[in-house]
C-alpha cells in the first residue's frame, strides 16, 4: 500500500519535523507547517494547544471539492460548539505536491469561511498518511482526547457524499467528546 506524503494546506498554520519512528499509532504528534508567508509554526501552535489532552480532530485531504469542504464545515461547527467548555480544536492539511493545486486549495478554503487560516507543510508523519490505494482516499479524520488517537478513518469521494456515512463520523466525533 503507497502513501502520500508533500505539501499540505493547513486550515490553522503550523510548522516542525517528526520522523515515523518518533511516533506510535495511538498517539497524537505534532509536525511543522508554515503559513502562506513562510512562519513556521508546529501543530500544537496551529490547534492552539499545549499538548493533545484536550480533544482535537485533523482532517487531512487529498482534494478540496464541495463535498471535501461540507465534511470540514460540519467539523468547524461541532468544535465551534466544543471549544470553549471542552478546548475542542481542529486542524485542516491539504495534501499535494502541486504549488499551483496549493494556492488554489487554499483560496476555496479561505472562501469556505472557516475560522482557520491556511498553511502547508512538508511531510506529515506516517500515522496522519492518507493510503493511496486503489478505493482512492481523499480524506482521513483522525480525532484524539486524552493524548490517544480514538478515530481515525478514511473515506473515499463516493462515501464523501453518502450523507449517513458523513453523519456517522460526526456522530462518533460527538460521542469522543461526550466520553
Amino acid at each position: 500500500m503507497k502513501t502520500l506524503s508533500a505539501f499540505a494546506i493547513v486550515l490553522v498554520l503550523i510548522p516542525g519535523t517528526l520522523s515515523a519512528q518518533e511516533t506510535d499509532e495511538k498517539t497524537p504528534v505534532s509536525f511543522p507547517l508554515r503559513d502562506f508567508d513562510e512562519n513556521e509554526s508546529t501543530l500544537k501552535k496551529l490547534l492552539r494547544i499545549e499538548d493533545f489532552s484536550k480533544p482535537g480532530v485533523l482532517i487531512l485531504m487529498t482534494e478540496a471539492d464541495d463535498q471535501v469542504l461540507s465534511l470540514v464545515r460540519n467539523f468547524d461547527r461541532v468544535v465551534i460548539k466544543n471549544e470553549e467548555e471542552k478546548g475542542t480544536s481542529l486542524a485542516v492539511v491539504y495534501l499535494s505536491n502541486d504549488e499551483g493545486a496549493i494556492e488554489v486549495t487554499g483560496k476555496k478554503l479561505a472562501s469556505a469561511k472557516l475560522r482557520r487560516k491556511g498553511g502547508f507543510a512538508d511531510e506529515v508523519p506516517d500515522i496522519y498518511k492518507i493510503s493511496t490505494d486503489e478505493r482512492a482516499n481523499v480524506v482521513k479524520v483522525v480525532a484524539w482526547k486524552d493524548s490517544l488517537i480514538k478515530l481515525s478513518q478514511e473515506m473515499t469521494a463516493e462515501e464523501l457524499k453518502d450523507a449517513d456515512a458523513v453523519t456517522n463520523i460526526l456522530v462518533e466525533f460527538l460521542s469522543l467528546l461526550d466520553e
